[in-house]
């Protein structure tokens, strides 16, 4: 597909769907899903009915989307999550809170929402109903993860800081038998900046506001397991994300640079990077 196809839409936000065989453009004029291999549009919902989209989420290659207004004609206000069925070809939901939508993540039998300080975990999709809602620190950038290994619903976001540690993440299994212990990992000395959970959840990836580590550790055991270093000067590792089978780890910051630490194989680590 050609890369003309995707100017002049004002992209606001763009993300993969849990399989990574998707992903979705919100933009000023709309939303847009579209299919990886091949490349091609797979659906859309029209500016007439969505208005500009701040950012959406969809339920792995379902005809669930998670969408929240903003931008310059902004349909729904960024309080609200709207849940649309495409199979339907209609929104199904209105979910409305009391402050800004910072972050949405759907899973095959719970929806969170995140807001600046706030975290709401529902039901989802057959019957919509709360079933937790948590106190947290500001977090203007929705840090927060949730993975379901084995049938349980453990979260991961962000912790009172300590007098020692200001990046500080809480890992809690809210499922009606719990199998993961709840902790607090004291991760950083400085706030957090983004976080990363592989696909069976037993790895997390931490980066502070200061950007030069990325700390990996193993949730099972609580224990630290490697530091990457990213480099010497202060940075905002704004992404992280873990390959597929957990062997990679992928870092991206604000200096325009992506780095590519190995994680099961750590001597293969050099100080390279693509920029």
């Amino acid at each position: 597909m050609a890369a003309s196809r995707f100017r002049g839409s004002n992209i606001t936000n763009l993300s993969f769907n849990q399989d990574h065989d998707c992903f979705i453009c919100s933009m000023e004029d709309g939303l847009k899903v579209y299919n990886l291999d091949p490349l091609v549009e797979k659906t859309k919902i029209d500016f007439s009915i969505c208005g500009s989209v701040s950012f959406a989420t969809m339920l792995h290659r379902s005809n669930l989307i998670a969408l929240v207004g903003g931008g310059q004609a902004a349909k729904f206000p960024d309080t609200q999550v709207m849940i649309w069925d495409d199979k339907l070809n209609r929104f199904i939901y209105r979910l409305t809170f009391r402050s800004k939508v910072v972050k949405v993540q759907m899973k095959p039998n719970l929806l969170a929402v995140v807001l600046e300080q706030e975290i709401h975990i529902f039901s989802f999709p057959q019957k919509v109903e709360l079933r937790l809602s948590l106190d947290t620190p500001s977090n203007p950038r929705g840090i927060f993860e949730c993975t379901t290994p084995l049938h349980q619903d453990v979260l991961f976001y962000l912790s009172t800081p300590t007098n020692k540690c200001s990046g500080t993440i809480k890992v809690q299994d809210i499922s009606p038998e719990p199998k993961v212990n709840s902790i607090t990992i004291p991760a950083h000395q400085h706030p957090i900046a983004t976080i990363a959970i592989n696909s069976k959840g037993t790895y997390i990836a931490t980066a502070s506001k200061k950007g030069t580590l990325i700390r990996l550790r193993d949730v099972t055991r609580n224990e630290l397991l490697a530091e990457f270093r990213r480099g010497s000067d202060t940075a905002y590792i704004n992404s992280l994300s873990f390959s597929p089978d957990s062997a990679y780890l992928c870092a991206g910051s604000d200096k325009g640079t992506v780095h590519i630490f190995a994680v099961q194989k750590r001597e293969l680590n050099k100080k390279s990077k693509v920029t």
